[in-house]
């Protein structure tokens, strides 16, 4: 392993796979920058810091999904099976339209709030995911001609 890496210039992060040369032990993954430096020897965790730190998504949600945005990265295994237990689906691989493969998780909009309140910008919500129960709404309905009533359940918006 490397005993000194310069410092990362300000305001960047930088990751760092440390080897061991005798392939006796697991890798460790070095993050540096914006905050404390971080060891961990789980890849996923690594990744999914990085972009915590850099205010990146790795992950966007929408209609009851959270799809990775890149080709590697995936939410920690404890994040992923309490996601299975509350929606009762599987996460895995799927092919997309353009030929390519990515990966989701089944998330409903209160899960998907809370992770992003947990982790920040690595959850992209859309924008019918942000408001929720907000003042748009009521003028929307009143322009509508509609009047709000407090008993109407929430109209779930599925993009086209």
């Amino acid at each position: 392993m490397p005993e000194h890496v310069a410092p990362s210039a300000e305001g960047t992060v930088r990751l760092e796979r440390l080897v061991r040369e005798r392939s006796d032990d697991r890798d460790l993954f070095r993050l540096s920058g914006r905050g404390e430096d971080f060891l961990t020897s789980s890849r996923t965790v690594a990744i999914f810091e990085a972009h915590r730190r850099l205010g990146t998504p790795l992950l966007d949600w929408m209609a009851g999904r959270l799809q990775r945005r890149s080709r590697g990265g995936h939410l920690p295994i404890p994040i992923a099976r309490a996601l299975r237990r509350r929606t009762l689906c599987a996460s895995g691989p799927v092919f997309r339209p353009d030929g390519s493969w990515t990966y989701v998780y089944a998330a409903d909009l209160e899960a998907a709030r809370r992770l992003r309140r947990t982790f920040g910008a690595v959850i992209a919500l859309g924008d019918e995911a942000r408001g929720g129960f907000t003042l748009d709404r009521v003028v929307q309905q009143r322009r509508l001609g509609r009047r709000q009533t407090w008993y109407e359940p929430p109209q779930v918006r599925h993009p086209a």
